[in-house]
């Protein structure tokens, strides 16, 4: 071989062909991988306005004061009502995520000191990718709770 070093022809055409292929595969699941990062987040998101719905409800009855909450299409305004004044408190809603159902449109949920509500109904939020997820409360004893899909 006179002495040269070197890659032949084969080797490289099979190094390059691995690398093509598997470039492919990164770029093919990078797009599955995004939309499952999308759904962690609005599911994170969704589960968090659950989560305060709850807490809120829980601590009007602990202090004996009210919570109202104002549910809009990207965001939702929590007040707690005091003799003091009235502490309001917004959520926004990341990534796309909105409201599509909401039976308390142009009304307020109220979480009353006694642990029931002014109003039973639910909360249909819809992610960018077309997820749904639904907080449902119940009208008597206040139950909330987070269902799969839309109405």
């Amino acid at each position: 071989m006179n002495g040269r070093r070197g890659f032949t022809l084969v080797e490289l055409i099979v190094t390059i062909s691995l690398i093509s292929i598997l470039s492919s595969m990164v770029i093919i699941n990078s797009g599955a991988i995004a939309r499952y990062k999308e759904k962690q987040d609005f599911k994170n998101q969704v589960h968090a306005v659950y989560h305060l719905f709850v807490e809120e409800k829980q601590q009007g009855i602990l202090d004996g004061r009210r919570r109202q909450a104002y549910i809009f299409g990207d965001k939702i305004y929590f007040q707690t009502l005091s003799p003091s004044g009235t502490k309001t408190e917004r959520i926004d809603f990341n990534n796309g995520m909105r409201v599509v159902t909401n039976t308390y449109f142009g009304s307020t949920l109220v979480f009353n000191p006694v642990g029931t509500v002014n109003k039973g109904g639910q909360i249909t939020f819809q992610s960018k990718g077309g997820d749904k997820l639904t907080i449902v409360v119940q009208i008597g004893a206040g139950r909330i709770y987070l269902k799969e899909g839309g109405t």
